[in-house]
C-alpha cells in the first residue's frame, strides 16, 4: 500500500477514562474537535442527549460501554497528524486512530507503534481512508491481514 496519508488504528487495552486521558494528552494537544455538538445515541432521530463537548459525550460512553460512537479531531495547522479519532465499539472496546500525512510506510509503522503504546494496544493496523469496524473481534481479524500491522508477540 502506497498512500499520501495513512489511517492508523490501535485497539486500546481497555475502554477507560485513563486510556482516553493518555490519548488526549499525547495526541490532541494541537487538535480541535471536528464537531460542534454530539448526539447520543449516535444516528438517533430523537437523541437522549446532545452534548456541546466531546468530553461530555466520552463520559456518557464510558458509563454506557455497549454504546458505539465515533469522535474526530482535526489539525487546523501544519504537522504530521491530520486527524485524531476515538471509536467506541458495540462490545465495550475502544479504538484510537490517527491520520498521518506521509507516503512512507516505515514512518506510518513507527507512528502506529507510538499510538499503540499510548493506549496500551496489542493490535493495530494501517488503512487508507477506511474507518475501523464496530467490534473488537472484527478489528483483530483485520489487523491479522493488514500490510502494516501490530500484533501480540
Amino acid at each position: 500500500m502506497t498512500l499520501d496519508s495513512y489511517d492508523l488504528y490501535a485497539l486500546a487495552g481497555e475502554r477507560s477514562y485513563e486510556v482516553v486521558k493518555r490519548f488526549r494528552d499525547r495526541w490532541l494537544t494541537s487538535l480541535e474537535p471536528s464537531a460542534e455538538e454530539y448526539e447520543f445515541p449516535r444516528y438517533s432521530d430523537r437523541p437522549d442527549a446532545v452534548y456541546r463537548s466531546p468530553w461530555e459525550l466520552i463520559d456518557r460512553l464510558l458509563a454506557a460501554p455497549e454504546q458505539a460512537h465515533s469522535l474526530y479531531w482535526s489539525n487546523r495547522g501544519s504537522g504530521g497528524e491530520l486527524h485524531a479519532m476515538l471509536f467506541f465499539t458495540t462490545d465495550r472496546g475502544l479504538i484510537a486512530g490517527l491520520t498521518v500525512e506521509t507516503d512512507d510506510p516505515a514512518r506510518a509503522a513507527t507512528t502506529l507503534r507510538k499510538l499503540a503504546q499510548s493506549v496500551d494496544a496489542r493490535y493495530g493496523y494501517a488503512a487508507g481512508e477506511q474507518p475501523p469496524p464496530d467490534t473488537t473481534s472484527e478489528f483483530k481479524a483485520i489487523a491479522r491481514t493488514a500490510e502494516i500491522q501490530l500484533l501480540p508477540t
